[in-house]
């Protein structure tokens, strides 16, 4: 085992876990797995975030685990260090028992979208995606106003076909964090 291999295992004993880059596919069983061992030595977790976001799918993955431990009496807190944007900061922030940011963070919140490069696609395939970004998009604003000052209908207003970019301050008066430490 290496130094960051022994580094990390301490961390996770300790109940800390570090997040940063895309959420995607591949995070959610290290993700997981970090979780479940850290887990299995403290109740209180301190999960340190700067994301860029990623997968919206992955992004719901994360949410139902961190959420599984939450409602098993597990406290997790999320402390954004940086920044969180799209999925990290609409529903993995989300998840934790307790949402907190450092005061020079920053959150972007935007609709639902979907990648296409270079393809053909038939009318019929179309209605289908747009249902299903829909249904996600839905799925994500429920999420949020679960937790945040705004009902589903003013966070769809708020983000519909812009960015948001937000501050501490705005994103703590907004409802999407909890405090600013």
């Amino acid at each position: 085992m290496n130094i960051d291999e022994r580094l990390e295992l301490r961390q996770l004993d300790a109940g800390v876990i570090y997040m940063s880059d895309d959420i995607s596919d591949y995070d959610i069983p290290y993700f997981s797995k970090r979780l479940h061992h850290a887990t299995g030595r403290v109740k209180d977790i301190v999960i340190h975030m700067t994301s860029p976001g990623g997968s919206v799918y992955s992004a719901l993955a994360m949410y139902d685990i961190i959420r599984g431990y939450v409602n098993n009496g597990y406290t997790i807190r999320v402390l954004v260090e940086g920044y969180a944007a799209s999925a990290a900061a609409m529903i993995v922030l989300q998840a934790a028992s307790v949402r907190q940011a450092r005061p020079s963070s920053r959150f972007l919140l935007h609709e639902v979208s979907k990648w296409k490069y270079l393809d053909m696609e038939k009318l019929s395939t179309a209605k289908d995606e747009v249902k299903e970004l829909e249904t996600l998009s839905n799925t994500i604003f429920k999420i949020m106003a679960e937790r945040c000052t705004k009902t589903e209908r003013e966070i769809k207003a708020i983000i519909e076909r812009k960015e948001v970019w937000m501050s501490a301050e705005e994103a703590l008066a907004f409802g999407l964090i909890d405090e600013i430490i």
